[in-house]
């Protein structure tokens, strides 16, 4: 079992240059979570060219596209 919850963050990218015009559209926390393979639905709607899902476990952050 992990240690802690799984943050997971939907993220709209305003501009490839800058982190500045990123919004965060929604987060959710998942957990706790034992060893194995797992599938949940997460989903935003929003007219959007571009978006980012990441993930944090730990202050660890991770990126998933």
């Amino acid at each position: 079992m992990l240690s802690s919850d799984l943050e997971w963050k939907i993220i709209y990218v305003g501009s490839a240059e800058s982190e500045e015009y990123d919004q965060t559209l929604d987060t959710v926390v998942v957990g706790p979570i034992i060893a194995g393979r797992h599938m949940f639905v997460f989903e935003v709607f929003a007219g959007i060219n571009f978006f980012l899902c990441n993930f944090s476990h730990v202050a660890q952050q991770k990126v998933a596209l």
